[in-house]
């Protein structure tokens, strides 16, 4: 009977949650950095002249840049917040628990390993990131020439 009552009365006074407000920043703030990045990653570069005013959804490409930058921001900041709220969770998944020592080597090693490859490709500028670069530049180019 207690058990019931508490969970009635549970539903009637709802709280915000600090996890479920982490997981919605981080994933609105990342669908903003997404999707303005997708725009800025598309948009034409100034190859008819320095006179080219474009804009996509009446929203300049001065500002796109703005947008992408303060979601960018937010998703760092809901990215550190997520990591620091569920630090427990993190450090289970590295270290492992009593029955699982090992923990997820594995997965960590294998995303720890792109990551050092997309890093040192960026920066030395061969594939696969040259990749990225190259059609980033053919998009702000050669796609939108007439």
């Amino acid at each position: 009977m207690d058990r019931a009552n508490h969970a009635q009365r549970r539903k009637k006074t709802p709280h915000p949650s600090r996890r479920s407000s982490a997981v919605f920043a981080a994933g609105l703030s990342f669908v903003g950095m997404a999707a303005s990045g997708l725009i800025l990653f598309v948009q034409p570069r100034a190859m008819f002249g320095s006179g080219l005013a474009w804009s996509f959804l009446g929203i300049d490409i001065a500002a796109w840049y703005r947008v992408h930058f303060v979601f960018s921001l937010l998703f760092v900041l809901a990215g550190l917040w997520h990591i620091l709220l569920h630090f427990s969770v993190i450090r289970t998944l590295v270290f492992g628990v009593a029955g699982q020592s090992r923990g997820h080597w594995l997965e960590g090693g294998v995303f720890l390993a792109l990551f050092v490859i997309f890093l040192v490709t960026s920066i030395l500028d061969v594939p696969p990131a040259a990749w990225v670069t190259q059609l980033h530049h053919y998009m702000g180019r050669g796609f939108w020439q007439p």
